[in-house]
């Protein structure tokens, strides 16, 4: 049973997670997963009512659950245009359909490029 604050907003990315069906979970555990993995020393936090992930001060990723698609936000770099191509994109970020497989290994890539960014 997730933990929520006195709004009802999650306490914690576990917390967020826990609270949706189970292929839901399995998909928001490993997008948890291959970010803690990357960047074991993030700061993981609740922000805008998701999943948000800080290195030394600086957000790099928010992921959310929505209704039909996993988004995952934070300015996307253009070095992932066309592979993105078949994606929607906003400028803050990029949806994902469940009816879809969920590209991890290109949420992978996204990840590692954008903490690149902020280390280098």
């Amino acid at each position: 049973m997730p933990r929520l604050n006195m709004l009802n907003k999650p306490l914690t990315v576990v917390d967020y997670i826990e609270q949706y069906p189970p292929e839901i979970k399995e998909i928001l555990f490993k997008i948890k997963e291959i970010i803690n993995k990357i960047v074991p020393n993030s700061e993981e936090l609740i922000k805008y009512g998701m999943p948000a992930y800080y290195i030394n001060g600086h957000p790099f990723v928010n992921f959310g659950a929505q209704k039909n698609h996993l988004g995952l936000y934070g300015k996307i770099p253009d070095i992932f245009k066309d592979k993105l191509k078949d994606y929607k994109c906003t400028k803050g970020g990029i949806q994902f359909p469940y009816k879809e497989p969920i590209p991890y290994k290109l949420i992978t890539e996204i990840i590692r490029y954008k903490i690149k960014e902020i280390v280098n």
